[in-house]
Protein backbone atom coordinates (compact mmCIF):
# COMPACT_ATOMS: atom_id res chain seq x y z
CA UNK A 1 0.00 0.00 0.00
CA UNK A 2 1.53 3.24 -1.28
CA UNK A 3 0.87 6.35 0.95
CA UNK A 4 -1.00 9.09 0.69
CA UNK A 5 1.10 12.26 -0.16
CA UNK A 6 -0.82 15.27 0.28
CA UNK A 7 -0.40 17.69 -3.12
CA UNK A 8 -1.81 21.04 -1.76
CA UNK A 9 0.34 23.98 -1.06
CA UNK A 10 1.36 23.50 2.82
CA UNK A 11 -0.53 26.35 5.17
CA UNK A 12 3.22 26.21 6.82
CA UNK A 13 5.76 26.77 4.88
CA UNK A 14 9.11 24.73 6.03
CA UNK A 15 10.75 26.09 8.88
CA UNK A 16 7.98 28.33 9.42
CA UNK A 17 6.04 29.57 12.92
CA UNK A 18 2.87 27.51 13.76
CA UNK A 19 1.82 30.69 16.10
CA UNK A 20 0.64 32.29 12.45
CA UNK A 21 -2.01 29.79 13.28
CA UNK A 22 -2.40 30.65 16.92
CA UNK A 23 -0.57 27.64 17.95
CA UNK A 24 2.94 27.42 19.92
CA UNK A 25 5.72 25.24 17.90
CA UNK A 26 7.65 24.03 21.24
CA UNK A 27 6.95 22.93 24.78
CA UNK A 28 7.14 26.08 27.31
CA UNK A 29 6.32 25.92 31.20
CA UNK A 30 2.65 27.27 30.69
CA UNK A 31 2.31 25.26 27.45
CA UNK A 32 1.19 21.53 27.73
CA UNK A 33 0.31 20.76 24.28
CA UNK A 34 2.10 22.00 21.87
CA UNK A 35 1.22 21.47 18.01
CA UNK A 36 3.40 21.77 15.05
CA UNK A 37 1.89 21.48 11.72
CA UNK A 38 3.14 19.97 8.35
CA UNK A 39 2.28 18.41 5.33
CA UNK A 40 4.25 16.14 4.94
CA UNK A 41 2.65 12.10 4.55
CA UNK A 42 3.83 8.51 5.89
CA UNK A 43 6.16 6.72 3.57
CA UNK A 44 3.94 3.53 3.99
CA UNK A 45 5.81 1.23 1.70
CA UNK A 46 9.14 1.52 2.05
CA UNK A 47 9.14 2.57 5.70
CA UNK A 48 10.31 6.16 6.92
CA UNK A 49 11.46 9.18 5.30
CA UNK A 50 15.37 8.59 4.98
CA UNK A 51 17.30 9.01 8.02
CA UNK A 52 19.34 12.32 8.42
CA UNK A 53 21.64 13.68 11.12
CA UNK A 54 20.44 16.37 13.43
CA UNK A 55 22.98 18.21 15.64
CA UNK A 56 19.73 19.59 17.69
CA UNK A 57 20.53 19.12 21.04
CA UNK A 58 17.79 19.80 24.00
CA UNK A 59 18.64 22.59 26.27
CA UNK A 60 17.37 22.37 29.69
CA UNK A 61 19.10 25.45 31.10
CA UNK A 62 17.42 27.19 34.19
CA UNK A 63 17.32 31.39 33.78
CA UNK A 64 16.91 31.36 36.96
CA UNK A 65 20.23 30.23 38.18
CA UNK A 66 21.85 32.00 41.32
CA UNK A 67 24.85 33.37 39.42
CA UNK A 68 27.14 32.79 42.15
CA UNK A 69 27.06 29.21 41.79
CA UNK A 70 29.62 26.96 41.44
CA UNK A 71 29.73 23.87 38.94
CA UNK A 72 30.14 21.03 40.06
CA UNK A 73 33.35 19.11 39.58
CA UNK A 74 32.62 15.77 39.84
CA UNK A 75 30.11 13.02 41.13
CA UNK A 76 31.19 13.32 44.83
CA UNK A 77 30.93 16.88 44.72
CA UNK A 78 27.59 16.95 43.54
CA UNK A 79 26.13 14.14 45.99
CA UNK A 80 28.12 15.96 48.96
CA UNK A 81 25.98 19.16 48.01
CA UNK A 82 22.75 17.03 47.36
CA UNK A 83 23.52 15.12 51.01
CA UNK A 84 24.41 18.81 52.47
CA UNK A 85 20.86 20.06 50.98
CA UNK A 86 18.90 17.69 52.06
CA UNK A 87 20.72 17.35 55.75
CA UNK A 88 20.03 21.14 56.41
CA UNK A 89 16.37 20.87 55.36
CA UNK A 90 15.44 18.64 57.31
CA UNK A 91 17.93 19.64 60.22
CA UNK A 92 15.58 23.22 59.74
CA UNK A 93 12.20 21.14 60.02
CA UNK A 94 13.50 19.11 62.73
CA UNK A 95 14.58 22.03 65.25
CA UNK A 96 11.79 24.62 64.47
CA UNK A 97 9.97 21.94 65.31
CA UNK A 98 11.63 20.70 68.58
CA UNK A 99 11.06 24.75 69.50
CA UNK A 100 7.25 24.82 68.82
CA UNK A 101 7.16 21.58 70.86
CA UNK A 102 8.81 22.97 73.82
CA UNK A 103 7.18 26.55 73.49
CA UNK A 104 3.80 24.67 73.55
CA UNK A 105 4.77 22.95 76.53
CA UNK A 106 6.08 25.66 78.50
CA UNK A 107 3.36 27.43 77.94
CA UNK A 108 1.04 24.29 79.44
CA UNK A 109 3.14 24.40 82.20
CA UNK A 110 2.71 27.61 83.44
CA UNK A 111 -1.20 28.14 82.54
CA UNK A 112 -1.28 25.34 84.72
CA UNK A 113 0.81 26.83 87.52
CA UNK A 114 -1.91 28.06 90.22
CA UNK A 115 0.56 30.17 91.98
CA UNK A 116 0.33 32.45 88.43
CA UNK A 117 -2.23 34.89 88.53
CA UNK A 118 -4.58 35.82 85.62
CA UNK A 119 -2.88 39.29 84.53
CA UNK A 120 0.43 37.02 83.57
CA UNK A 121 -1.51 34.01 82.09
CA UNK A 122 -3.88 36.26 79.86
CA UNK A 123 0.14 37.76 78.53
CA UNK A 124 1.11 34.37 77.44
CA UNK A 125 -0.87 32.47 74.58
CA UNK A 126 -0.42 29.20 73.80
CA UNK A 127 -0.54 29.61 69.89
CA UNK A 128 2.87 29.14 68.51
CA UNK A 129 4.06 30.06 64.98
CA UNK A 130 5.23 27.51 63.10
CA UNK A 131 7.38 28.95 60.35
CA UNK A 132 6.33 27.00 57.17
CA UNK A 133 9.20 24.86 55.64
CA UNK A 134 10.35 25.41 52.06
CA UNK A 135 12.31 23.28 50.43
CA UNK A 136 15.20 25.34 48.34
CA UNK A 137 14.13 24.93 44.96
CA UNK A 138 16.15 27.06 43.07
CA UNK A 139 19.25 24.81 44.68
CA UNK A 140 17.32 21.27 43.63
CA UNK A 141 16.21 22.50 40.44
CA UNK A 142 20.16 22.72 39.92
CA UNK A 143 20.64 19.60 41.21
CA UNK A 144 18.17 18.31 38.80
CA UNK A 145 20.21 20.18 36.14
CA UNK A 146 23.20 18.73 36.92
CA UNK A 147 22.55 15.18 38.13
CA UNK A 148 22.24 13.39 34.74
CA UNK A 149 25.85 14.77 33.83
CA UNK A 150 27.35 12.22 35.83
CA UNK A 151 25.34 9.09 34.92
CA UNK A 152 27.89 6.30 34.10
CA UNK A 153 29.32 6.04 30.32
CA UNK A 154 27.69 3.16 29.50
CA UNK A 155 23.79 4.42 30.05
CA UNK A 156 24.74 7.46 27.98
CA UNK A 157 26.26 5.28 25.16
CA UNK A 158 22.72 3.39 25.52
CA UNK A 159 20.17 6.49 24.96
CA UNK A 160 22.37 7.54 22.15
CA UNK A 161 22.39 4.19 20.60
CA UNK A 162 18.39 3.95 21.19
CA UNK A 163 18.74 7.81 19.33
CA UNK A 164 20.03 6.14 16.45
CA UNK A 165 17.08 3.92 15.87
CA UNK A 166 14.97 6.98 15.68
CA UNK A 167 14.56 6.17 12.11
CA UNK A 168 13.19 2.69 12.34
CA UNK A 169 10.45 3.94 15.50
CA UNK A 170 9.08 5.92 12.13
CA UNK A 171 9.42 3.00 9.87
CA UNK A 172 7.45 0.85 12.55
CA UNK A 173 4.54 3.01 13.02
CA UNK A 174 4.20 3.48 8.68
CA UNK A 175 4.07 0.12 7.83
CA UNK A 176 3.07 -1.86 10.87
CA UNK A 177 0.74 0.61 11.91
CA UNK A 178 1.86 0.27 15.29
CA UNK A 179 1.82 2.99 18.18
CA UNK A 180 4.72 2.85 20.42
CA UNK A 181 4.97 2.66 24.00
CA UNK A 182 8.34 3.71 25.62
CA UNK A 183 8.97 2.39 29.37
CA UNK A 184 11.97 1.55 31.73
CA UNK A 185 13.49 3.69 34.97
CA UNK A 186 14.51 6.75 34.26
CA UNK A 187 12.42 10.06 32.68
CA UNK A 188 12.02 9.21 28.98
CA UNK A 189 10.57 13.31 28.31
CA UNK A 190 14.19 14.34 26.82
CA UNK A 191 14.08 10.93 24.77
CA UNK A 192 10.63 11.89 23.20
CA UNK A 193 11.05 15.30 22.54
CA UNK A 194 14.14 14.71 20.85
CA UNK A 195 12.45 12.20 18.76
CA UNK A 196 9.74 14.52 17.90
CA UNK A 197 11.83 17.52 16.89
CA UNK A 198 14.57 15.86 14.85
CA UNK A 199 12.37 12.74 12.75
CA UNK A 200 8.98 14.67 13.22
CA UNK A 201 9.81 17.62 12.35
CA UNK A 202 8.49 17.30 8.37
CA UNK A 203 5.63 16.11 9.65
CA UNK A 204 2.44 17.27 11.77
CA UNK A 205 2.67 16.78 15.64
CA UNK A 206 0.95 18.04 19.13
CA UNK A 207 3.26 17.57 22.19
CA UNK A 208 1.37 16.35 25.15
CA UNK A 209 2.46 16.80 28.48
CA UNK A 210 0.19 14.46 29.80
CA UNK A 211 2.06 14.39 33.63
CA UNK A 212 0.24 17.66 34.45
CA UNK A 213 -2.80 17.10 36.10
CA UNK A 214 -4.95 20.19 34.04
CA UNK A 215 -4.24 18.02 30.47
CA UNK A 216 -6.50 15.46 29.47
CA UNK A 217 -8.10 13.65 26.48
CA UNK A 218 -10.55 16.79 25.96
CA UNK A 219 -7.44 18.93 25.56
CA UNK A 220 -5.82 16.44 23.06
CA UNK A 221 -8.74 16.87 20.57
CA UNK A 222 -9.31 20.47 20.96
CA UNK A 223 -4.99 20.80 19.57
CA UNK A 224 -6.04 18.30 17.22
CA UNK A 225 -9.22 20.54 15.62
CA UNK A 226 -7.30 23.86 15.92
CA UNK A 227 -3.87 22.20 14.63
CA UNK A 228 -5.76 20.75 10.90
CA UNK A 229 -8.63 23.39 11.21
CA UNK A 230 -11.50 20.96 11.68
CA UNK A 231 -13.80 23.19 13.16
CA UNK A 232 -15.78 20.16 14.92
CA UNK A 233 -18.77 21.27 16.82
CA UNK A 234 -18.48 19.80 20.57
CA UNK A 235 -20.96 21.34 22.44
CA UNK A 236 -23.72 18.48 23.97
CA UNK A 237 -20.53 15.84 22.94
CA UNK A 238 -19.35 13.70 25.27
CA UNK A 239 -16.03 13.04 24.97
CA UNK A 240 -15.92 9.73 23.28
CA UNK A 241 -18.35 11.20 20.62
CA UNK A 242 -16.46 14.05 20.18
CA UNK A 243 -13.05 12.02 19.29
CA UNK A 244 -15.00 10.12 16.73
CA UNK A 245 -15.66 13.43 14.98
CA UNK A 246 -12.41 14.44 15.17
CA UNK A 247 -10.81 10.99 13.48
CA UNK A 248 -13.50 11.18 11.02
CA UNK A 249 -12.14 14.68 10.18
CA UNK A 250 -8.70 13.76 9.87
CA UNK A 251 -9.14 11.04 7.81
CA UNK A 252 -11.18 13.48 5.45
CA UNK A 253 -7.82 15.49 5.19
CA UNK A 254 -5.79 12.19 5.10
CA UNK A 255 -2.98 14.23 6.88
CA UNK A 256 -0.79 12.11 9.04
CA UNK A 257 -0.58 13.58 13.03
CA UNK A 258 1.82 12.46 15.45
CA UNK A 259 0.78 12.51 19.23
CA UNK A 260 3.70 12.63 21.78
CA UNK A 261 2.46 11.83 24.85
CA UNK A 262 4.62 12.26 27.73
CA UNK A 263 3.02 9.86 30.60
CA UNK A 264 0.28 8.65 28.81
CA UNK A 265 -0.73 7.30 32.26
CA UNK A 266 -1.18 10.72 33.91
CA UNK A 267 -3.43 11.49 36.43
CA UNK A 268 -5.45 13.78 34.15
CA UNK A 269 -5.66 10.76 31.32
CA UNK A 270 -6.52 7.49 33.28
CA UNK A 271 -10.04 8.05 33.40
CA UNK A 272 -11.99 5.27 31.54
CA UNK A 273 -13.79 7.37 29.49
CA UNK A 274 -10.75 9.68 28.67
CA UNK A 275 -8.65 6.52 27.54
CA UNK A 276 -12.03 5.71 24.82
CA UNK A 277 -11.58 8.27 23.54
CA UNK A 278 -7.94 8.17 23.42
CA UNK A 279 -8.50 4.67 21.61
CA UNK A 280 -10.75 6.45 18.92
CA UNK A 281 -7.91 8.85 18.12
CA UNK A 282 -5.83 5.52 17.51
CA UNK A 283 -8.28 3.84 15.34
CA UNK A 284 -7.81 6.36 13.20
CA UNK A 285 -5.28 5.35 10.31
CA UNK A 286 -3.70 8.93 9.97
CA UNK A 287 -3.08 9.45 13.77
CA UNK A 288 -0.02 7.89 15.26
CA UNK A 289 0.84 7.72 19.04
CA UNK A 290 4.06 7.70 20.68
CA UNK A 291 3.77 7.64 24.10
CA UNK A 292 5.68 7.01 27.63
CA UNK A 293 4.65 5.61 31.19
CA UNK A 294 5.78 6.07 34.47
CA UNK A 295 3.43 4.58 37.18
CA UNK A 296 4.51 0.72 38.09
CA UNK A 297 0.88 -0.06 37.48
CA UNK A 298 0.22 2.25 34.34
CA UNK A 299 -0.40 -0.89 32.98
CA UNK A 300 -3.77 -1.60 34.80
CA UNK A 301 -5.47 1.80 32.90
CA UNK A 302 -6.14 -0.58 29.62
CA UNK A 303 -7.98 -4.11 30.07
CA UNK A 304 -7.05 -6.72 27.08
CA UNK A 305 -9.50 -4.60 24.42
CA UNK A 306 -8.48 -0.97 24.96
CA UNK A 307 -4.57 -2.53 24.95
CA UNK A 308 -5.42 -4.31 21.58
CA UNK A 309 -6.86 -1.12 20.55
CA UNK A 310 -4.01 0.56 20.82
CA UNK A 311 -1.63 -1.75 19.20
CA UNK A 312 1.33 -0.84 21.07
CA UNK A 313 4.67 -1.73 20.02
CA UNK A 314 6.57 -1.71 23.37
CA UNK A 315 10.12 -0.33 23.70
CA UNK A 316 12.40 -1.08 26.73
CA UNK A 317 15.04 1.93 27.65
CA UNK A 318 15.74 2.40 31.04
CA UNK A 319 17.19 6.27 30.42
CA UNK A 320 18.34 6.72 34.52
CA UNK A 321 17.38 10.19 33.88
CA UNK A 322 15.72 12.31 36.20
CA UNK A 323 12.33 13.28 36.39
CA UNK A 324 12.93 17.17 36.77
CA UNK A 325 9.94 18.30 34.74
CA UNK A 326 7.31 15.11 36.13
CA UNK A 327 8.01 15.98 39.92
CA UNK A 328 8.06 19.83 39.57
CA UNK A 329 4.91 20.03 37.71
CA UNK A 330 2.99 17.43 40.32
CA UNK A 331 2.02 18.22 43.82
CA UNK A 332 4.30 17.74 46.75
CA UNK A 333 4.28 19.31 50.14
CA UNK A 334 7.90 18.25 50.73
CA UNK A 335 8.89 20.38 47.91
CA UNK A 336 6.32 22.97 48.49
CA UNK A 337 4.60 22.42 45.59
CA UNK A 338 0.99 23.03 44.65
CA UNK A 339 -0.44 22.75 40.65
CA UNK A 340 -3.56 24.26 41.68
CA UNK A 341 -2.24 27.52 43.16
CA UNK A 342 0.70 27.55 40.10
CA UNK A 343 -0.08 29.06 36.69
CA UNK A 344 -3.17 27.67 34.78
CA UNK A 345 -1.62 25.36 32.59
CA UNK A 346 -3.04 27.07 28.96
CA UNK A 347 -1.73 27.18 24.80
CA UNK A 348 -2.85 28.89 22.37
CA UNK A 349 -5.51 26.80 20.91
CA UNK A 350 -7.08 27.14 24.20
CA UNK A 351 -7.22 30.85 24.53
CA UNK A 352 -8.36 30.71 20.76
CA UNK A 353 -11.49 28.77 22.27
CA UNK A 354 -12.07 31.33 25.12
CA UNK A 355 -11.70 34.09 22.53
CA UNK A 356 -14.27 32.79 20.50
CA UNK A 357 -17.05 32.54 23.68
CA UNK A 358 -16.20 36.06 24.90
CA UNK A 359 -18.17 38.94 23.93
CA UNK A 360 -16.55 41.78 22.23
CA UNK A 361 -16.76 43.92 24.96
CA UNK A 362 -15.14 40.92 27.32
CA UNK A 363 -11.97 41.04 24.67
CA UNK A 364 -11.30 44.60 24.80
CA UNK A 365 -11.79 44.15 28.53
CA UNK A 366 -9.16 41.51 28.02
CA UNK A 367 -6.96 43.37 26.70
CA UNK A 368 -6.89 46.23 28.76
CA UNK A 369 -6.21 44.17 31.54
CA UNK A 370 -2.96 42.56 29.57
CA UNK A 371 -1.93 46.22 28.77
CA UNK A 372 -2.05 46.56 32.89
CA UNK A 373 -0.01 43.59 33.73
CA UNK A 374 2.63 45.10 31.56
CA UNK A 375 3.19 47.82 33.41
CA UNK A 376 2.26 45.86 37.00
CA UNK A 377 4.37 42.37 37.47
CA UNK A 378 2.51 40.93 39.84
CA UNK A 379 -1.21 42.35 40.04
CA UNK A 380 -3.64 45.04 40.25
CA UNK A 381 -6.43 46.66 42.19
CA UNK A 382 -9.79 46.34 41.54
CA UNK A 383 -10.18 50.23 42.01
CA UNK A 384 -7.69 50.93 39.64
CA UNK A 385 -8.60 48.65 37.10
CA UNK A 386 -12.26 49.85 37.28
CA UNK A 387 -10.82 53.72 36.31
CA UNK A 388 -8.89 52.46 33.39
CA UNK A 389 -11.50 50.75 31.85
CA UNK A 390 -14.42 53.09 32.74
CA UNK A 391 -12.96 55.87 31.22
CA UNK A 392 -12.00 53.73 28.17
CA UNK A 393 -16.01 53.20 28.03
CA UNK A 394 -15.53 49.39 28.72
CA UNK A 395 -17.87 49.38 31.97
CA UNK A 396 -19.86 52.00 33.31
CA UNK A 397 -20.53 50.40 37.06
CA UNK A 398 -18.52 48.30 38.92
CA UNK A 399 -21.26 45.34 38.82
CA UNK A 400 -20.45 45.31 34.81
CA UNK A 401 -16.90 44.82 35.59
CA UNK A 402 -17.08 42.24 38.05
CA UNK A 403 -19.45 40.25 35.52
CA UNK A 404 -16.68 40.16 33.03
CA UNK A 405 -13.82 39.41 36.04
CA UNK A 406 -16.31 36.20 37.12
CA UNK A 407 -16.30 35.14 33.21
CA UNK A 408 -12.42 35.87 33.10
CA UNK A 409 -12.29 33.68 36.61
CA UNK A 410 -14.40 30.76 35.49
CA UNK A 411 -11.98 30.58 32.26
CA UNK A 412 -8.53 30.47 34.29
CA UNK A 413 -7.24 33.29 33.34
CA UNK A 414 -7.15 35.61 36.27
CA UNK A 415 -7.89 35.07 40.32
CA UNK A 416 -8.88 37.34 42.40
CA UNK A 417 -7.97 38.08 46.55
CA UNK A 418 -10.68 40.13 47.82
CA UNK A 419 -9.72 43.59 45.14
CA UNK A 420 -6.61 42.40 44.33
CA UNK A 421 -6.09 40.46 40.96
CA UNK A 422 -3.75 38.31 39.40
CA UNK A 423 -2.50 36.25 36.63
CA UNK A 424 -3.56 32.52 36.67
CA UNK A 425 -2.17 32.39 33.08
CA UNK A 426 1.33 32.68 32.49
CA UNK A 427 1.76 36.45 31.39
CA UNK A 428 4.14 36.27 28.54
CA UNK A 429 1.86 33.20 26.65
CA UNK A 430 -1.16 35.93 26.93
CA UNK A 431 0.60 38.68 25.84
CA UNK A 432 2.05 36.77 22.61
CA UNK A 433 -1.54 35.35 22.14
CA UNK A 434 -3.42 39.23 22.20
CA UNK A 435 -0.30 40.70 19.99
CA UNK A 436 -0.47 37.61 17.17
CA UNK A 437 -4.59 38.42 17.41
CA UNK A 438 -4.29 41.85 16.84
CA UNK A 439 -1.87 41.75 14.27
CA UNK A 440 -3.80 39.13 11.87
CA UNK A 441 -6.79 41.38 12.78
Amino acid sequence: MKLRKTNSTPRLKKGGDPSEFGLQSSPTASSSISPNKRTKSLDRTTGAKTPRKSNRKLNFEDNNVDENFKPFHDMEDLENRMDMLLTNFFKSGKSRAKKANDDESEDEDIEQDENVGDEISTKISRKTTQGQLKCDLSSLKICFENIDNFLPGSINERVANVEKEFPKWTEWIAIGKFNLLVHGIGSKYALLTNYAQTELADYSYIMVEGFRASVNAKSILQAIDTLLNLNVKSSRLDVVSWARLISRGVTEKQTDVFIVVHNIDGTGLREPTHQQALVELAKCSFLHFVASIDHVNATLVWDENTAAAFRWLRINISTMRCYKQELLAGDSKLLGLNSNSAVRAHTFASLEAIWQSLTSNARKTLQKLAECFVQENDSIDFFDFYQTVKAEFLANSEIALKKILVEFNDHHLIRQNGNIISLSIDKDLLISYLENKFENE
